[in-house]
């Protein structure tokens, strides 16, 4: 039923278009009333709206019910035929698929508050056991699964339509944290799950296990050239313990993902005059994320500031200025500057800017292992994953 054919209706129930116009106009104002005051309205089978909270403005969001999903599919179905399986606690997937059924395609994840996830996948059981550990964690029970197989060339498309599928009938998606990152199974979805990645765009604290890393830099002696030379300045102390804050709040399972994903170099060459040196830079991919720089002032003392790049957005930064700049290998990034290292511990303090540089990181991520690998100075990298010994 189109919109026309609602008004005809309407009108023909209520005796005259004006009435019908004041019936729902009525209808809606009760709605947001009820809304706007804190609280829901269930309409059987239509569905539910209530409010959503984001960036400190509330939204007024609806909620499809089964009857209203069910008449949206018939008139407009989703871009592939999902078989649906109810999932039981204790009961294995394997249990429930076909054993002749192919394990590569699209899949939807349906969850006890009515929210969806949907993903692609190469192995349906190894991402389902992933997806039901992650989701458990965080309280959020799987109670059903669509799944559709798909020729793996075709499963980036197939994704993609799935999800705006999904979006423009009003369901609540709980993978919006990747859209418009780069699509598909990639390198980075081998050593970070897709699921954890999602978790840690939405501001999650990811599974940061440093044992490991710091045992095999304690084994080891930190005795390369560059860094001993920025090892000796006297505010190496707090060097440390910044590049140690945006490694862990920023860069997902960094002891998984160092030099294949990201590098850090001390001293680098890059873009040095007799004003301006480098001392530190953190690159995701090839993109410097994070430089440390060192400036000399008129009366020849030199001050560091430097600046940290998030993926584009509005956000105002309260006392940093921000600047769009280009990269060969993106798009665009916001500059964020600082002055000091306390400049960077201050923006580091800021959600929203962690939230913006942890999208870029994965992001830059997403598109592959950098070719940075030979510059990644392995000594001040095991100094840096050492302070964890210390806090």
């Amino acid at each position: 039923m189109d919109d026309l054919d609602l008004a005809d209706v309407l009108s023909a129930e209520m005796g005259s278009p004006a009435a019908a116009r004041a019936a729902v106009t009525a209808v809606v104002g009760a709605i947001t009333a009820e809304v706007g005051a804190g609280g829901r309205v269930a309409l059987p089978g239509f569905g539910v709206f209530d409010a959503v909270e984001r960036d400190g403005v509330r939204r007024l969001r609806f909620r499809p019910g089964a009857r209203f999903r069910r008449a949206a599919a018939a008139e407009d179905p989703p871009p592939l035929p999902f078989s649906r399986y109810t999932v039981t606690p204790g009961v294995s997937l394997s249990a429930v698929v076909p054993p002749a059924a192919s394990r590569c395609g699209i899949y939807v994840l349906h969850f006890h508050e009515g929210s969806v996830y949907v993903g692609q996948t190469r192995n349906l059981l190894g991402r389902f056991s992933s997806h039901v550990r992650h989701w458990g964690e965080t309280g959020l029970d799987i109670v059903e699964l669509d799944f559709a197989p798909a020729p793996p060339d075709q499963l980036d498309d197939l994704e993609v339509r799935t999800l705006q599928w999904f979006e423009t009938r009003g369901h609540r998606l709980l993978n919006v944290a990747l859209v418009g990152l780069p699509a598909g199974d990639n390198s980075l979805d081998l050593v970070v799950d897709r699921v954890a990645q999602e978790r840690w765009l939405v501001g999650g604290e990811g599974e940061v296990d440093l044992t490991e890393r710091v045992d095999l830099a304690a084994s080891r002696p930190q005795d390369e050239a560059r860094f001993l030379s920025l090892s000796a300045r006297d505010d190496y102390p707090v060097i440390r313990l910044a590049l140690f804050s945006y490694v862990v709040q920023v860069l997902p399972l960094p002891q998984d993902t160092e030099r294949r994903f990201w590098v850090m170099t001390a001293l680098p060459s890059t873009k040095r005059s007799a004003s301006q040196r480098r001392l530190v830079t953190v690159s995701v991919n090839n993109v410097e994320t994070l430089v440390l720089v060192e400036i000399r002032e008129e009366d020849g003392t030199w001050s560091i500031g430097g600046f940290l790049n998030t993926a584009p957005g509005d956000a105002l930064v309260e006392g940093h200025m921000r600047r769009r700049q280009r990269y060969r290998t993106v798009t665009a990034v916001d500059a964020v500057y600082f002055v000091g290292l306390e400049g960077l511990f201050s923006l580091l303090q800021d959600p929203q800017v962690v939230a913006a540089a942890r999208r870029l990181a994965v992001g830059l991520m997403r598109k592959g292992t950098g070719m940075l690998g030979r510059f990644h100075d392995q000594s001040l990298a095991d100094d840096v994953f050492l302070v964890s010994t210390d806090l």
